[in-house]
């Protein structure tokens, strides 16, 4: 959403402020194509680890007090996709 666009904007001029020089966004509760294209064109070139798709199942897995990476193989793929893309950066 455009407000968590604008979140993610403050938090990074805070981030730079304190002379943080390395921000990452990752994108949670994806829906759709639309979605995808809107934070591709709100994020920077590179700055975007990856994204969380939204899921029945994770909804599910919390409503059953159980851990969705125990029942959703898909948010499981997604995340190890972002672990990845994080250890590629240089100097992490």
């Amino acid at each position: 959403s455009i407000r968590t666009v604008i979140t993610a904007r403050r938090i990074r001029t805070l981030a730079e402020k304190t002379g943080i020089k390395k921000i990452f966004y990752v994108a949670n509760k994806v829906r759709n194509e639309e979605d995808d294209r809107f934070i591709e064109k709100e994020t920077e070139n590179g700055s975007l680890l990856g994204k969380i798709s939204m899921s029945d199942g994770i909804m599910a897995a919390d409503r059953e007090g159980k851990s969705p990476f125990d029942t959703d193989a898909a948010l499981v793929e997604e995340i190890k996709n972002i672990a990845r893309a994080l250890f590629k950066i240089p100097g992490s």
